[in-house]
């Protein structure tokens, strides 16, 4: 969460160390939700890693 109480997720770009926020609305399905009932985890922090649109055209 945010300052503001907002949930998002944060992309790391692995080769230049850019960070991108995105809001929650970008996760696939209901992943957190899935997790919880499956393996009775609470998800509270999902945040990949890989490479930005700049670091891709390398």
């Amino acid at each position: 969460m945010d300052s503001k109480g907002c949930r998002h997720l944060h992309l790391f770009c692995a080769k230049c160390g850019k960070i991108i926020e995105i809001e929650e609305d970008f996760l696939v399905g209901d992943f957190p939700t899935k997790i919880l009932g499956k393996y009775n985890f609470e998800v509270q922090d999902i945040n990949p890693y890989g490479s930005c649109r700049e670091c891709s055209k390398i």
